[in-house]
């Protein structure tokens, strides 16, 4: 009688340990992501835009932006405060990009602006060489198109004010602080909202074949 209540409680004690355990394993989780600060990584040499502005962003001014599509392209779009080099090689992208330790180059696809990339890369002149992932358009469509009419869901709390911040800063850089701007670069790259309206749509699926309908009236 003893050993089967001794084991009973012993089984009691087992599990309310592994409950412990797991509570305190998903608070100390929760507590170490909540404090671990937004990755901006890229994957190879390619940003997207928050991590481009990111970039940008940073209070000693060693990044620069630099847009290689051809005029006719840029004329349709320019990407603010990019410096316009249409068409331009990897020599001429250093010799203007002299005394900055990144440079982001946007180009007219992404295939284009990764050889680019490399070619710049090569020579050393530069610490850090990107590219802007998707160009011109996935800056416009991040940063220009108002997202919220071109989706079927309404915007996550916090994206329109994260936005404002953002927009504020590429308008005035003297007046928004690199922090207040990062910060509002995190919470977009972790809302990620998008317009997924403009996204291609597929063709419905057949109904299966149709029967024939044979006969009539009279």
């Amino acid at each position: 009688m003893m050993t089967r209540f001794n084991a009973r409680i012993g089984a009691g004690v087992l599990l309310g340990l592994g409950v412990l355990y797991l509570v305190l394993a998903l608070a100390m989780g929760h507590s170490a992501r909540a404090e671990v600060p937004p990755s901006f990584a890229a994957d190879d040499a390619r940003l997207d835009v928050w991590a481009a502005i990111h970039r940008l962003v940073q209070p000693d001014g060693g990044a620069v932006m630099v847009d290689v599509r051809p005029a006719n392209e840029q004329a349709l779009y320019r990407i603010p405060g990019a410096v316009s080099l249409p068409g331009a090689s990897a020599r001429t992208v250093r010799k203007n990009t002299t005394g900055k330790r990144t440079v982001l180059v946007v180009a007219s696809d992404d295939q284009q602006a990764a050889k680019l990339t490399s070619e710049v890369a090569a020579a050393g002149t530069v610490q850090s060489v990107y590219f802007l992932g998707g160009g011109a358009r996935s800056w416009y469509l991040a940063l220009e198109l108002p997202a919220p009419l071109f989706s079927t869901k309404p915007p996550p709390h916090g994206y329109a004010s994260a936005l404002r911040v953002v927009r504020r800063w590429l308008a005035a850089p003297d007046q928004v602080g690199a922090k207040q701007v990062d910060d509002a670069l995190a919470k977009l790259a972790a809302l990620d909202f998008q317009p997924d309206q403009l996204a291609g749509k597929t063709k419905p699926k057949a109904a299966g074949k149709k029967k024939k309908i044979t006969g009539g009236c009279g």
